[in-house]
């Protein structure tokens, strides 16, 4: 039989032959190569040089443990470290944060744990780090062999720092004055009597921190670390191990938190039976694999299966669903469209109770006139207004592809209270979020963009409810159409073929600009992405919608694809707009702010780039979408140009004004790799929605030829 052909080494790393692992064997990668492990409620983020974070239910508002996001010398975090008896030499399990270079390093970031190996004075070490499902608390498993032929007397020593509050909970001085930490012989107890997140009443730091954090150590250590008297109050222990030549020996650690001492106590217990680490480290490796179950695809390139069938399940559930953060902006709290637009995944792995519960979740955050909270946070109740244009449109986006997929047309039947009224059908929901925009629109019939649409950063374009966006019109005018093909289809009557026809008439009427159509216009009715502006001139989901949406012709079709080509598209992918803005303007928003080439200020975004695949397949140009996904698909990529880590996907690619062409950033995004699934699948690979609507019978293995 033929042995199946190995992944090719890039400088850094490479996907196992299972592509269930990403092996990183240079540990100095140009940004940190981190894993985000959210099973459940607890949650951790640890780098491949070892630093990272942990934190329970809420990545901002709950973190467990100190940790400061610092892109060169990752040395924040919790660390295992070895002395050598004899001398007092000292080094760690991990590069960071000590820098000694370790002899036959790799660092394995599998789906839910990380193993770090190693070897430095002849002592070989295997740190394996995982999140159990079921308990709130991350096991630290060591082991450690003697290669020497000698006997060693080796200390291992834990370290960490303690935070228990609120990721913003800088004035140290002060938060130090709040801490209570005791210990037993083998159990670190860390308890917080302040928390800045506000009382019942209001009140501010009068309020414990809501749970006991520890940390305890397998065997009787010959000390306890524990520094509550400083600023920074650590904690951790030190244990002796003495080793034969060819000896191995077994350490482990817990951090976690529990309801009080009590409960720590029993989880404590539990964990140090024999054989428990053993079987809790494989029970969470079966969690994950039926987690990332349903579609599977199989093509000649293991790059794209790794990633269809992992990876990009692994990051929109691990760190968008449920750890709600990432290394470059730490979440906790819901945006309506973010979650929402990530739970469309649910459909791919045969769960779409779970993109139903998510829908109902944000049907809840709206009001009756239709209108929606922009983002909420379950563990404060706090509720943004929404004053952007687009968010509750995705409601009803995501119902239509859970009906596509499922034909579930009894949905629309499920009652959902309204925030500030009494419950109503998932349809009545629908409708009233199609209605709000319907009913906001210029005199010219152009949807409002209020403080901005999908792109946040057009945040002062409609300040003062004048300003019109092109985009909203096209996005609106595919989810009234595609409205009334389900309605139809289910027996009732359609309900928008007019306001179909009227936006239709008066996008092409107004938005088109000769070769393209503008993005939007200003309070004051000055025009943005028009070949009259001396920056921004273009913009590319205007384009890309107008052809997802039909909205138009196929001649300005044919005339937007070259327009996209020669002025968006770039060998990193299709930037968001160009040329970026050079300085800020002040009636537009914070995108003007942006440097040139970062972010939505001349980017690559990649919901956008995805929008622009899906695009260029709907128009039958089939080799250009491919084209298109090559130049931002991670795996791909060269990562002395790219940065950001090859196995998951980031927000951005900076554009051609950046100094730093090719880089990417805000990796782990939201939406950003559910997107790109759903692309692949669905107009790279050519399966469609896979079922309902369609009617179809979902497969579970998809085999496809890629040339």
């Amino acid at each position: 039989m033929k042995q199946a052909k190995r992944e090719k080494m890039s400088k850094y790393g490479r996907f196992s032959d299972d592509g269930r692992e990403f092996i990183i064997k240079n540990g100095s990668t140009p940004y940190p190569w981190v894993n985000i492990i959210a099973p459940k409620d607890y949650g951790i983020m640890v780098s491949q040089g070892g630093g990272g974070v942990s934190w329970h239910k809420h990545a901002r508002l709950l973190r467990i443990t100190k940790w400061k996001q610092d892109l060169r010398s990752d040395s924040e975090g919790k660390f295992i470290f070895l002395e050598d008896r004899q001398d007092n030499a000292r080094w760690g399990t991990t590069p960071k944060p000590l820098g000694k270079r370790l002899k036959g390093y790799k660092c394995r970031h599998g789906l839910g744990y990380s193993v770090f190996e190693g070897e430095f004075r002849q002592i070989k070490t295997e740190l394996t780090v995982f999140v159990p499902p079921v308990d709130s608390l991350e096991v630290w498993s060591l082991k450690i062999t003697n290669n020497s032929s000698r006997d060693r007397d080796i200390n291992v020593i834990s370290s960490l720092k303690w935070w228990l509050g609120n990721y913003a909970d800088e004035d140290r001085e002060l938060h130090r004055l709040f801490y209570r930490i005791s210990h037993g012989s083998d159990t670190v107890y860390a308890r917080k009597v302040a928390w800045t997140v506000a009382n019942e009443k209001g009140q501010f730091l009068n309020r414990d921190f809501p749970y006991t954090a520890f940390h305890w150590v397998s065997r009787k250590p010959s000390s306890v670390i524990n520094e509550a008297d400083i600023s920074e109050p650590a904690s951790g222990f030190v244990v002796n191990v003495r080793m034969k030549p060819g000896q191995t020996e077994h350490v482990w650690f817990l951090i976690g938190v529990g309801s009080g001492k009590s409960a720590v106590d029993r989880t404590v217990k539990k964990y140090a039976a024999p054989g428990q680490v053993e079987k809790s480290f494989e029970k969470t490796g079966k969690f994950w694999l039926k987690e990332l179950g349903g579609i599977k695809v199989d093509t000649k390139d293991k790059k794209i299966n790794f990633m269809v069938n992992y990876w990009l399940k692994y990051q929109a559930i691990s760190s968008r669903m449920v750890g709600k953060t990432g290394y470059y902006q730490i979440g906790g709290a819901f945006g309506f469209r973010d979650q929402l637009q990530d739970s469309q995944l649910f459909l791919y792995l045969d769960r779409p109770g779970m993109t139903a519960r998510q829908i109902k979740l944000n049907a809840s955050k709206q009001y009756r006139e239709g209108r929606v909270a922009h983002y909420w946070d379950p563990l404060t109740g706090d509720l943004a207004g929404c004053h952007l244009s687009d968010n509750l449109l995705w409601l009803v986006f995501v119902t239509l592809e859970y009906l596509k997929f499922t034909s579930d047309f009894s949905f629309l039947e499920e009652k959902v209270e309204f925030l500030d009224g009494p419950a109503a059908s998932m349809r009545v929901h629908c409708e009233k979020a199609m209605d709000y925009v319907l009913g906001h629109r210029s005199r010219r019939g152009i949807p409002l963009i209020f403080q901005g649409d999908w792109n946040d950063g057009l945040s002062t374009v409609g300040w003062e409810g004048k300003g019109e966006s092109f985009w909203l019109g096209m996005f609106l005018y595919k989810i009234i159409n595609d409205w009334d093909a389900m309605l139809a289809k289910t027996g009732r009557k359609k309900k928008y073929g007019k306001e179909a026809g009227a936006l239709k008439e008066a996008v092409n009427r107004y938005g088109w600009d000769g070769d393209w159509f503008v993005r939007a216009t200003k309070d004051s009715g000055e025009v943005i992405g028009s070949r009259k502006c001396r920056e921004g001139k273009i913009f590319l989901n205007p384009q890309t919608w107008a052809i997802i949406s039909g909205i138009t012709t196929k001649e300005r079709e044919r005339k937007i694809l070259r327009s996209i080509e020669k002025y968006l598209y770039k060998d990193i992918g299709p930037l968001l707009l160009w040329p970026a803005y050079s300085r800020p303007d002040p009636d537009i928003g914070y995108l003007t702010r942006y440097a040139p080439g970062t972010r939505e200020n001349g980017a690559v975004y990649m919901h956008a780039a995805c929008w622009a695949i899906w695009a260029e397949a709907a128009a039958g140009r089939k080799d250009m979408a491919w084209k298109i996904f090559r130049t931002v698909f991670p795996p791909y990529q060269d990562p002395d140009r790219l940065w950001s880590e090859p196995y998951v996907i980031s927000a951005n690619i900076e554009g051609p004004e950046s100094p730093f062409y090719g880089r990417g950033s805000w990796s782990w995004y939201t939406g950003s790799s559910q997107w790109m699934l759903k692309v692949i699948v669905e107009h790279l690979l050519d399966k469609g929605k896979l079922g309902g609507i369609h009617g179809r019978k979902r497969k579970p293995d998809i085999k496809t030829e890629i040339s």
